[in-house]
């Protein structure tokens, strides 16, 4: 009975120890489920941030870019992942080379390994995409695809697997000794491992390629470039920050304790960052607010708290988001403004100076009894050094390396590839407004036909807007036609008016040849089709003609007149033409007239003592002659009207030449001649008023003599006939 007893406690004892064994063993086994569960969690969440990235990129970019973008999202990381697979790996978690790098066969293209480390594989893959594609926002809209691939391949093979093996090289090596891990450098999930060797490799890239075109002035003044679509840009920024919650809660590795912390702490961070990022824009951009400086505020409160979420208190964690979100839009500011650096979406910013700033804050706000070196000034001192460590090797590693790939790969676009965009230029598609945009592109370069039209996508806003272009491209082509056939009936009709124009060119040079010859009887009539400026001239000319002849047949009358001492006629015109001839037989008669009274003065003279009667008689005659003068003085009074009136017709001749143009040359040789003969019709009035004046002298000696005469009458008789001969002659001449 003992025995049986015994025997039986000793069952139940073996039993009981048999099943807490088993309990024990599927206890622990259901928490690797749930810590397995929670990775394969925070592994989707961190995928997840890749549309976050992608859509928050788009909507900075221009929508002639969008597709790019996107392209580029979709690939770096694709093949950022294939390189960390195929080597990064293994430079990342292998046997430490004197702590540099790692070296194992393997982890290059693993194959078979444990769940755990397969979990631990797949979720350092998703960081290194992560930090791969930080750089494709930074050099949007003009970094060619295949250059940026390559930039890329070299992000996941090499730059991220050193870095990542110098602060995190122990994590499956527990013997390794890796550089920074070493010393105690915190980075818990990457503010500087991660975002800080993406925006490193950024800088380098945008200092290589350039900034856009149209972003900076002549003077080296900033150029605003706005994106085109702000509203999934807010949306990828809020996807961010869900996926942020698996990014630095699943750096736990496990569903301890501490995650609840860690996501608490990134999501006060992000709070506070945007606040940041808000309050910054009302001091600088006052009431018209800007979404991206809450959107970059966000995300650099983020960035910074990742170094160390799970040892901040919520206070320290907010003031940490908070501090990065202001400190993401001071930089981007020096970054634009004084650096020349064009980032796009401000990730330079958000990801390396607030991610240095970020790991840095480790040291000064973390509690002293979580930090890994000896004090808090090593501790600081440690960050900071690793920041400058991580800043040195990205960026002067992948300078030289994106120098070395541009060689061959230019990782700048074609000048008109940007300015169509990228879309186009390396896709051959659009997006919304993009056709519209690449046919007025054509339309100003004189490429597109005339009314040719554009596709038309049925179903959207865009469609509508080409059918609409369409039709006034159908208008404008048909207006077009219209405005062609009337520019070639006025060509024609210029053509016409051109030849009648010269004919009356040739018959106003006539006209000028027969003037110069003294005829003036030609007329000219604009025929139908001469232009008007030249049918003004024909009427200028025929006025002046008809005023020529008109003087012309008045001065010869009074001439004629003259000629048989009828001295009461006057004319009422001016003087042209043949008046140069008439004005020298007119001198030529006076001077006879002069010399005819000479000789009849000094035969009076001779008479004075012969004959009282002839003294008489002479007197009289004096008489006449007194009038004589004084008809002659009218007469040179009208020559001096004449001058006038010619000096008017010149005047009036150049402004009719002037308003004629190049037709009215001809025109202004006759108003030159008209101009001559002035000077020569004043001249002769001169002449004949001295002539007049030398006449009265000559009168008042007679005078003079007569009274003589009258003393000594004895001779009269015999020099009356003579006397009477004199004054028929002084008649004639005057």
């Amino acid at each position: 009975m003992t025995k049986a007893l015994t025997r039986g406690a000793t069952v139940c004892a073996v039993y009981v120890l048999t099943s807490s064994a088993l309990m024990a063993d599927t206890v622990a086994s259901n928490a690797n489920r749930i810590d397995h569960s929670w990775i394969l969690v925070a592994i989707a969440l961190v995928a997840f941030m890749q549309i976050g990235f992608l859509l928050l990129e788009c909507g900075f970019v221009r929508s002639k870019t969008t597709i790019n973008v996107a392209q580029k999202n979709l690939t770096d990381f694709v093949v950022s992942l294939a390189g960390y697979w195929f080597i990064g790996f293994s430079l990342m978690f292998g046997v430490s080379v004197g702590g540099w790098f790692g070296a194992s066969g393997a982890y290059i293209l693993p194959d078979e390994m444990d769940g755990n480390t397969l979990l631990f594989f797949t979720f350092q893959a998703m960081f290194c995409g992560t930090a791969a594609t930080i750089v494709s926002g930074v050099i949007a809209e003009r970094c060619s695809f295949w250059g940026y691939t390559l930039a890329a391949v070299f992000i996941g093979t090499l730059i991220y697997p050193v870095v990542g093996h110098w602060a995190w090289g122990a994590a499956l090596q527990t013997e390794n000794a890796p550089i920074l891990g070493n010393l105690g450098f915190m980075d818990f999930a990457g503010s500087t491992v991660v975002h800080g060797v993406g925006a490193w490799v950024a800088l380098a890239a945008a200092m290589v390629i350039g900034p856009r075109i149209g972003r900076y002035g002549k003077n080296g003044e900033v150029l605003d470039i706005s994106g085109h679509n702000p509203v999934i840009s807010a949306a990828g920024a809020l996807i961010l920050l869900v996926g942020w919650l698996g990014f630095n809660g699943g750096s736990a590795l496990a569903l301890s304790d501490v995650v609840p912390t860690i996501i608490t702490n990134t999501v006060f961070a992000a709070v506070f960052g945007g606040i940041g990022g808000l309050l910054y824009s009302v001091v600088v951009d006052g009431r018209k607010l800007k979404v991206d400086r809450v959107i970059n505020g966000l995300l650099g409160g983020l960035v910074c708290v990742t170094a160390g979420p799970d040892v901040f208190g919520i206070q320290a964690a907010a003031l940490v988001g908070f501090i990065g979100g202001m400190a993401t839009q001071y930089f981007n500011y020096l970054l634009l403004h004084a650096w020349k650096v064009d980032d796009v979406v401000g990730a330079i910013g958000v990801h390396g100076f607030s991610g240095a700033l970020g790991t840095i804050l480790v040291g000064i706000l973390a509690p002293a009894d979580s930090l890994l070196a000896t004090s808090r000034a090593m501790q600081i001192a440690v960050q900071t050094g690793g920041v400058l460590l991580v800043f040195a090797w990205s960026f002067g590693v992948s300078f030289i390396g994106l120098k070395i790939i541009n060689k061959f790969v230019p990782l700048r676009v074609a000048e008109k590839d940007e300015f169509d965009g990228l879309n186009t230029a390396e896709h051959g598609q659009t997006l919304g407004t993009g056709h519209l945009q690449q046919m007025l592109v054509r339309m100003l370069e004189n490429d597109a036909k005339p009314g040719e039209l554009i596709k038309v996508e049925q179903g959207d806003e865009s469609g509508e807007l080409s059918m609409l272009f369409n039709q006034l491209t159908l208008r404008m082509a048909a207006e077009d036609q219209k405005n062609q056939r009337e520019s070639q009936r006025k060509m024609a009709e210029l053509e016409e008016r051109k030849f009648v124009d010269e004919l009356l060119v040739e018959q106003i040079n006539s006209m000028i040849e027969n003037a110069v010859k003294g005829i003036f009887h030609d007329r000219i009539n604009a025929p139908k089709g001469a232009s008007r400026m030249l049918s003004t001239a024909c009427e200028g000319v025929n006025r002046l003609f008809d005023v020529v002849d008109s003087v012309t047949d008045d001065m010869e009358n009074a001439l004629k007149r003259l000629a048989s001492g009828d001295l009461r006629y006057r004319m009422e015109t001016s003087d042209l033409g043949k008046f140069a001839g008439m004005s020298h037989d007119f001198n030529r008669s006076v001077d006879n007239f002069s010399e005819t009274q000479a000789k009849s003065t000094l035969s009076m003279k001779r008479m004075t003592n012969e004959s009282r009667m002839t003294a008489e008689d002479a007197d009289d005659a004096l008489s006449d002659i007194q009038n004589t003068s004084n008809e002659a003085l009218n007469i040179v009074k009208m020559i001096e009207d004449i001058a006038a009136k010619i000096n008017i017709l010149a005047l009036n001749a150049t402004i009719e030449a002037s308003r004629a143009g190049q037709h009215g040359r001809a025109f202004g040789a006759v108003a030159d001649q008209v101009q001559e003969l002035s000077v020569r019709v004043g001249k002769s009035s001169a002449d004949i008023n001295e002539i007049i004046s030398k006449n009265a002298a000559t009168v008042d000696a007679g005078t003079n003599a007569i009274r003589k005469v009258r003393e000594t009458l004895a001779k009269i008789d015999s020099e009356i006939n003579q006397l009477s001969d004199h004054v028929e002659v002084i008649d004639a001449a005057a």
